[in-house]
């Protein structure tokens, strides 16, 4: 892995795009490898040059999601992409790898991407409950101390918020909206004014918190 992800950077500083091809032409496990020595922060042969924003928006979605660890991909996107240009990588993941990707994120880096995927939603006329990024930010939340996860959900668009808590089992969703001083999103709260989320994912989701 290693010695492919010398190739691969050095294919990269002349043709990211060259470099992305070549990446492909990889198992995803040879490939996700390689890319993990390049994204990861305690690797001796990481990146951290400019075209590596290139390289990573043209990744496919099945090697993104196999870099370990995941936080050093969300770490990579936030400092090698726009917020737009990392939302929309984001998009094309899965809501558990993508929960697991902004991990490596800081909450201001999230709340960036997430007003970027809301702008994209509005752009494209499509509801932010099509991206994968509601469910996504359900473990990240709850993980988060209270206040934390209140000052979060306060600083990002409400539907995103909304949606959030309300894919949030009731007990942790009631100890962190008592930390909320946005009257809005305990009265939507209190109503229950959601936004439409698959089932399966949140019971995954779900799953996963409990386990």
């Amino acid at each position: 892995a290693v010695e492919q992800s010398r190739i691969l950077a050095e294919v990269g500083r002349v043709s990211p795009t060259q470099a992305a091809k070549a990446t492909s032409l990889l198992s995803h496990t040879e490939a996700a490898s390689a890319v993990s020595t390049m994204v990861n922060p305690g690797s001796s042969d990481r990146v951290n040059e400019p075209w590596m924003g290139s390289f990573l928006e043209i990744l496919s979605p099945q090697i993104l999601r196999n870099v370990e660890p995941p936080t050093a991909i969300g770490g990579a996107l936030a400092t090698h992409l726009s917020p737009n240009a990392a939302a929309k990588v984001l998009h094309t993941l899965e809501p558990m790898d993508v929960s697991r990707i902004i991990e490596g994120m800081s909450p201001a880096e999230v709340k960036q991407v997430l007003e970027q995927s809301a702008a994209i939603q509005t752009e494209s006329g499509k509801p932010m409950s099509d991206t994968p990024l509601i469910a996504a930010l359900v473990p990240y939340v709850s993980a988060m101390d209270d206040s934390q996860a209140a000052a979060l959900l306060e600083s990002i668009p409400s539907d995103i918020a909304v949606g959030v808590m309300m894919c949030t089992p009731e007990e942790r969703s009631n100890e962190i909206m008592t930390h909320t001083r946005r009257r809005d999103l305990k009265e939507r709260m209190a109503n229950k004014s959601t936004l439409y989320l698959d089932a399966c994912t949140i019971t995954n989701l779900r799953d996963a918190i409990a386990g």
